[in-house]
């Protein structure tokens, strides 16, 4: 069953992947942290934050 509408496009589901690909890899990253060190730990997290930041951006743009 499509339970797609009028709004939906292939693009749309890519941004979904990225989307959950940054979470993914956060939440490896915070299950091993216990496990790194401070220094792979806060540069590795600061990647991520400005992946989701790239991906909020982008979301944002297309709405408008």
């Amino acid at each position: 069953m499509n339970n797609c509408h009028s709004n939906c496009s292939p693009k749309k589901g890519k941004d979904m992947i990225f989307l959950v690909a940054a979470v993914l890899l956060l939440g490896v990253l915070v299950g091993a942290a216990a496990h790194l060190t401070l220094p792979v730990v806060i540069p590795a997290a600061t990647a991520i934050a400005l992946w989701l930041l790239v991906f909020a951006v982008r979301e944002r743009r297309r709405e408008h």
